[in-house]
């Protein structure tokens, strides 16, 4: 059973950040089925790598994308993508150095970041990229 599923609520009306979105809430729901299997050290460091690819990859495209059709609010969104990127870096290096992430850390991190900044700062820049023509 997923812990969180994905509905249109999330979409940003930008085809590629919706599918990157999707990405985040199969790592969660991968994550949380298997801490309820008892398996989550199993995963833990796979999911962890996910999220460091994703922040690095998505942030650019998504920051890219704003630059190039003036998003107002660019710069306070620059800012989120970067403290979960630091949140999400520190952790993935606590677990390589042997100091192992815990995965309830992992799943608030995850489901806040899908409930706060998804919901609310990522779907406030839907509207300009409509205006703007942008959809892929």
């Amino acid at each position: 059973m997923a812990l969180i599923e994905w509905t249109e609520a999330y979409s940003v009306n930008v085809d590629l950040f919706d599918k990157h979105h999707q990405h985040l809430f199969d790592l969660l729901n991968t994550l949380h089925e298997c801490m309820r299997e008892g398996k989550s050290r199993e995963v833990i460091e796979e999911v962890l790598n996910a999220l460091v690819d994703y922040a690095e990859r998505h942030f650019a495209a998504e920051e890219d994308l704003m630059r190039r059709t003036m998003y107002p609010d660019m710069q306070a969104h620059a800012v989120e993508h970067r403290k979960f990127y630091v949140t999400v870096s520190r952790l993935q290096k606590q677990h390589q150095a042997d100091l192992p992430a815990r995965s309830h850390e992992v799943v608030t991190l995850m489901q806040e970041w899908l409930k706060n900044h998804i919901l609310k700062t990522d779907r406030a820049y839907g509207p300009h990229m409509v205006e703007h023509q942008v959809r892929g």
